[in-house]
C-alpha cells in the first residue's frame, strides 16, 4: 500500500537527513513527531480497511448478463454452479438458478426443464446460515 501523504509524513517525521533534521517538520518536537506517525500508521490501517469494503461491496453488487456472464461449469465434473438472479424487469424478488453455461440458466441442473433466457443480472450466493454464526 502506498500514499503519498503517508510515505511523506514517514519520511520527513521519522529519519533525519544527513545533517540531523527531520526534512520540512525539524520544527516538530519529539511528541509532535510521535502523534504524526501514530496517525500516519492509522490511515494506513484505515486504507487498508477501506481495500476490504470495496472487494467485498464488489463481490456482493449485481452483475448485469450485458456486462459479462458467470464462467461455466466446473470442467472436472460438469456440475453448475447456483447464482442468485434477478430473471426480468418485472421480477419483485430474486431466484436462484444455474448457469449452465453459453447464456443457459435452469432451475435444476440435474434435470434441466426450462431454459430462463430472460436473465437481467447475477451475483454470487451468500454462505448458507451455520448455527451459531448470526453475522
Amino acid at each position: 500500500m502506498s500514499n503519498r501523504f503517508i510515505d511523506t509524513i514517514r519520511e520527513n517525521v521519522k529519519y533525519p537527513n544527513s545533517d540531523g533534521v527531520y526534512g520540512n517538520w525539524d520544527i516538530l518536537n519529539i511528541g509532535q513527531r510521535k502523534f504524526m506517525i501514530e496517525c500516519a500508521d492509522y490511515m494506513e490501517s484505515m486504507e487498508h480497511v477501506i481495500e476490504q469494503l470495496f472487494k467485498e461491496q464488489q463481490q456482493q453488487r449485481w452483475i448485469p448478463v450485458s456486462e459479462r456472464l458467470p464462467g461455466n461449469p466446473n470442467p472436472e465434473n460438469g456440475e453448475p454452479k447456483a447464482y442468485l438472479v434477478t430473471i426480468n424487469k418485472f421480477a419483485i424478488v430474486p431466484t436462484t438458478l444455474y448457469y449452465m453455461g453459453d447464456g443457459r440458466w435452469v432451475r435444476e441442473w440435474d434435470e434441466p426443464s426450462e431454459i430462463y433466457t430472460n436473465i437481467l443480472a447475477w451475483r454470487e450466493l451468500p454462505e448458507p446460515y451455520k448455527e451459531g454464526n448470526h453475522e
